[in-house]
């Protein structure tokens, strides 16, 4: 099987870094030429007045041997022979070379110099006894060599010394880039622990902390979702093995054997589990539902002082078989803007958890305040407290900082006060200490943001 052929310009589409340097040397050749043509034209119109004023220097001597000598022009002439730079004489005016420019037999004058050039060589013309010097600069072509030589010779050491500290720029600037890029893989990968180490201060610099940051992040997510599945699947799978231990031993046990009160206590057993498993669904789709969200909805005016005595009326029972005494202030007609059934649910939680710790014959503590436009709501208890990793931890998703798991719960009722705190714009804190009682304190805005103002 014939392999597909790729195009030779692949690579060079694919790599960044080649492309980087083909423009940059493109862009060096284009920087040279440019600087050798404005050096030059610079350069050559300096020559061109040099080199007229030579002529004009060598046509006043002429001039002046001509007057103070008895030499011949042929004789002045052969003093000058001396390689390119010889002066050059014609008896006729349409014997001299095709010059650039227009010049009139009839317009010269004798021992006037009339500047002119031949293929771009400045040249002076001057009539004298009826005959035609032509005279050049005194450069020999070996200088003008010599020099346009040196030009292109600095040009390329320079091109070259640019060239190579492109090479170790572009190195420099794409060496963190391909770190950043492996790095990607392996996070494609699964490994959220990878770490780009760039030092610099740029923008490449820049990039790399925020990849950093960001490779963090995910592995938190990455942690709290493993935590997340193995809590659920740990959740599940403590009823689920109450519930199967149950009816395997009612169906393994003979039925003559089967009296009512096992019946009944398996079958408790069995209800109880999936009673428990159904309250962890509900809680699950509960708190997604209200991730979900960005405010709180069903926004009313209500009550929060009759809420709060409607919600401990309601654990009556639960209070009242702990023999719990109850510390209450609540002050009047306290009207707050939210979501009532939301609220309500919050109350519930936070006091079903004081009095499930509360030790017996405990204290009860709830008290409702108003702090300038927020209402202050307090519940306590003197039961077993918290340390402070639990209280770190306490809005953790299935986090029990009861590890024995002596008292009932899967550990979302929090996570599901804190998210409707917040989606009430409040905030939730607790103080607390092992052995010494817990405080949880809530704030929440008389007036909810998203709401019209009323008065009442």
């Amino acid at each position: 099987m014939k392999g597909i052929r790729r195009s030779p310009l692949r690579f060079l589409r694919e790599s960044a870094q080649v492309k980087t340097l083909i423009i940059l040397f493109f862009t060096m050749a284009a920087a040279c030429l440019a600087s050798y043509l404005i050096t030059f034209f610079n350069v050559h119109g300096q020559v061109y007045q040099l080199s007229n004023e030579i002529i004009r220097k060598r046509a006043e001597y002429f001039l002046e041997m001509l007057n103070h000598s008895d030499l011949s022009l042929e004789e002045m002439i052969g003093c000058y022979k001396s390689g390119i730079g010889s002066i050059e004489l014609y008896d006729r005016f349409e014997d001299l070379p095709p010059m650039q420019g227009v010049m009139v037999e009839s317009d010269m004058v004798d021992g006037i110099v009339y500047f002119s050039a031949v293929s771009d060589i400045p040249l002076g013309v001057m009539r004298l006894q009826n005959r035609y010097l032509v005279i050049p600069p005194f450069l020999y072509d070996w200088e003008n060599r010599a020099v346009r030589q040196l030009v292109i010779h600095t040009l390329l050491i320079c091109a070259s010394i640019a060239s190579i500290c492109t090479v170790v720029t572009i190195h420099t600037i794409y060496r963190p880039l391909r770190k950043i890029n492996s790095a990607i893989t392996k996070i494609g990968r699964g490994d959220f622990s990878v770490q780009v180490d760039v030092k610099s201060k740029d923008e490449i610099g820049k990039i790399a902390r925020n990849f950093n940051w960001m490779t963090r992040e995910l592995g938190r997510i990455e942690y709290l979702r493993r935590d997340f599945v193995s809590s659920v699947s740990h959740e599940f799978k403590t009823p689920l093995a109450a519930v199967q231990g149950s009816a395997r031993f009612l169906s393994s046990l003979p039925q003559e054997k089967l009296t009512g009160e096992k019946l009944k206590k398996y079958t408790n057993v069995i209800l109880e589990e999936t009673n428990r498993m159904t309250l962890l669904c509900s809680n699950l789709l509960r708190l997604t539902r209200l991730e979900h969200q960005s405010t709180a909805e069903n926004i009313s005016s209500f009550s929060l002082d009759e809420q709060l005595r409607r919600t401990l009326l309601s654990l009556e029972s639960q209070w009242d078989a702990k023999k719990l005494q109850l510390d209450v202030h609540l002050e009047e007609t306290v009207i707050c803007q939210g979501d009532d059934e939301l609220l309500f649910q919050v109350w519930t939680n936070l006091l079903t958890n004081a009095i499930k710790f509360s030790n017996p014959g405990g204290l009860l503590y709830l008290s409702l305040e108003i702090e300038g436009s927020k209402a202050c709501v307090e519940i306590g208890d003197n039961g077993c407290g918290m340390n402070e990793e639990t209280m770190r931890r306490v809005f953790e998703k299935f986090y029990q900082g009861d590890t024995s798991h002596q008292t009932e719960g899967s550990g979302l009722g929090l996570s599901i006060v804190k998210r409707i705190i917040d989606l009430h714009q409040g905030e939730i804190s607790y103080q607390s200490a092992p052995d010494k009682g817990t405080l949880c304190t809530v704030r929440i805005p008389l007036q909810h943001p998203e709401s019209p103002q009323v008065y009442i």
